[in-house]
């Protein structure tokens, strides 16, 4: 029975089971010679500085775009949004109502008309979906 509870009793306790179990199955970790093949030197990373002799990017103006009164079925023509920004528009056709306006098979560009007021088919900034926009 002595001999039992020399053999059953814990002679050191862990303190992290985990831990031990870790550091035991462990595998080394090779270095980088030992990853590198012996034949070919292991290559440097060198600092790129920028040639002070390219020629950078400048911005040009083209003027401002000139709001055409009439354009005929199938002309592209500048509008202003209400943003600001101006865009090219494409003259497709008209619409009797705002619900007549259609919301599928319309390219961003396309521009209907209801009476006088001009709606095109464009991407509101911020926003991924395509609407008509009155500008």
């Amino acid at each position: 029975m002595l001999l039992g509870g020399i053999l059953l009793h814990p002679w050191q306790k862990s303190v992290d089971p985990l831990g031990d179990a870790k550091l035991s199955n462990a595998r080394p970790t090779p270095t980088p010679a030992a990853l590198a093949p012996t034949s070919v030197p292991a290559a440097r990373a060198e600092l790129v500085r920028a040639n002070p002799n390219v020629p950078r990017a400048a911005l040009v103006s083209l003027g401002a775009p000139v709001a055409q009164k009439f354009v005929e079925w199938g002309e592209s023509f500048w509008v202003q949004m209400p943003d600001s920004r101006w865009i090219v528009a494409t003259a497709i056709a008209r619409a009797n109502r705002v619900e007549e306006l259609p919301l599928t098979g319309n390219k961003v560009g396309d521009a209907r008309w209801i009476d006088k007021h001009c709606f095109v088919w464009l991407n509101p900034i911020g926003q991924t979906n395509p609407m008509w926009i009155d500008p």
